[in-house]
């Protein structure tokens, strides 16, 4: 068979990760990305829930990224006048094994890009801004701003909420049929919430916050996040806008001085019962306000043209699932092109043709398409809860639910069970099980080493046998 290649646009975190895992199933590909550098000193926090760890472990790159982690112990959560409403440990240690991880975004991503291979790293090509994309029954070729052109067998999107490989896409399916009805808007999310974002190092910071301690204040209209890790803090800050905005017309362009506007109106704020948020406003090292996106999109591949990620579904990142969604993307559709590509080879094909590709982005598609719409009207949901959208949001979150420990149930009786479900690669062995009262469900097809029948449901989820 003629060498199969992925060529990936986008070199952010979901870019990467779909980098490590096609040299870890042996395909070969390219990766574009447009900025000068796969990690810029831009962003904020971004966390892995355990279903991420497992798979980053399959990629062997779980070490290289384990000194960027900060784990999560426990959660606080205040009103805004400071009063304390709860205070819960975070149970994904003993329910999946593992912690949630926060990591600054650079950190990560340098941490991603210096732990390829070097003949993978060799792929990874910087200041390639995608302009057009063709595409023949037998392959694509994706032409950058700078003249260069790649030629492959697929493309991988993984470019972000606003994704040129989505907007090609969808102007190709238009130029095939123009009266299409399962096409994707130009614009696919709409615009319910905005965030003030930003971080500071600890010893540029006020006093007051434990290091892996979880912040939240619920209030109307209003609710933050702040983790403190070993060295950085984290802070956002959710407002619900009047109106939802959907069209791309209405886009917005924030500024400093909108940024500056924001912060004041919730200086006052009390993140804990002394400090309040003008106190980590002022220790920022950076911060801007950003539009949150929500929705799915309508159409996730055309042809050779499939996306991943932001590209196709989008989250407020209040439950810190969208990283997490992208990886389970990753693995998922990973899983589908090793299987096709393993296939051709051992039958002595000459090609994959369109037909198999499509069928096996369906498949990618359908395995993907209920946990992404759970989640993103869940998170969705939870989000205006804890901004107390309407009077029974606010008597719920700020009453019932604490009095009752319902976040808690809910996260043992429903969120384990989800994280558990997730998927893995096929094709490559979890080298350290995590171990907790939720099993997983899912296993590697290869067999595994090291620990004793670490996959036997009988006795892998307790340590003592």
């Amino acid at each position: 068979m003629a060498d199969f290649k992925v060529i990936v646009v986008g070199g952010g975190p979901t870019g990467l990760i779909t980098a490590h895992a096609l040299h870890k199933a042996g395909i070969d590909f390219v990766l574009l990305e447009r900025g000068p550098t796969c990690h810029p000193d831009i962003g904020s926090g971004v966390g892995f829930w355990p279903m991420s760890l497992r798979v980053l472990d399959q990629l062997d790159i779980l070490d290289a990224i384990r000194p960027v982690m900060n784990p999560t112990a426990a959660k606080k959560t205040y009103t805004w006048d400071g009063t304390l409403i709860q205070e819960e440990p975070m149970e994904t240690l003993v329910c999946n094994g593992e912690h949630f991880n926060m990591c600054h975004r650079t950190d990560l991503l340098k941490a991603l890009y210096d732990s390829l291979p070097d003949a993978a790293k060799s792929r990874v090509k910087t200041n390639k801004r995608v302009t057009d994309i063709s595409v023949s029954e037998t392959g694509v070729v994706v032409t950058s701003e700078d003249g260069t052109a790649e030629s492959g067998s697929i493309v991988i999107g993984a470019d972000g909420v606003h994704s040129k490989v989505r907007q090609i896409a969808r102007q190709l399916a238009i130029k095939e049929n123009p009266k299409a009805v399962n096409l994707n808007l130009e614009m696919p999310f709409t615009v319910a919430f905005d965030a003030l974002i930003g971080n500071f190092q600890n010893v540029n910071g006020p006093a007051g916050l434990t290091s892996s301690v979880f912040y939240e204040t619920h209030s109307t209209g209003y609710s933050t996040q702040v983790f403190r890790g070993t060295e950085r803090t984290w802070f956002i800050v959710y407002r619900r806008l009047k109106e939802p905005r959907t069209e791309k017309s209405q886009r917005v362009v924030y500024t400093e001085e909108s940024t500056q506007k924001f912060a004041d109106e919730i200086a006052d704020m009390h993140i804990t019962d002394k400090l309040v948020f003008r106190q980590l406003f002022d220790a920022r090292e950076r911060a801007l306000v950003v539009p949150l996106e929500e929705g799915v999109t309508t159409a996730w591949h055309y042809k050779r043209l499939v996306n991943v990620g932001d590209a196709t579904h989008k989250m407020t990142p209040n439950s810190g699932m969208g990283l997490n969604s992208s990886v389970q993307d990753v693995t998922v559709l990973v899983n589908k092109l090793h299987a096709l590509v393993s296939a051709a080879k051992a039958a002595e094909h000459d090609t994959i043709t369109t037909e198999e590709l499509e069928k096996a982005f369906g498949a990618y598609r359908a395995q993907r398409q209920r946990f992404v719409d759970g989640i993103v009207v869940n998170t969705a949901r939870e989000l205006r809860m804890v901004s107390w959208g309407s009077t029974y949001d606010y008597v719920m979150d700020r009453w019932v639910w604490p009095l009752f420990g319902w976040r808690s149930v809910r996260f043992r009786k429903g969120f384990a069970l989800f994280i558990a479900a997730c998927q893995v690669l096929d094709f490559a062995e979890i080298k350290h099980p995590l171990f907790g009262s939720t099993p997983w469900k899912n296993f590697p097809k290869v067999e595994a080493r090291g620990d004793p029948d670490p996959y036997d449901e009988a006795g892998v989820f307790d340590k003592s046998k």
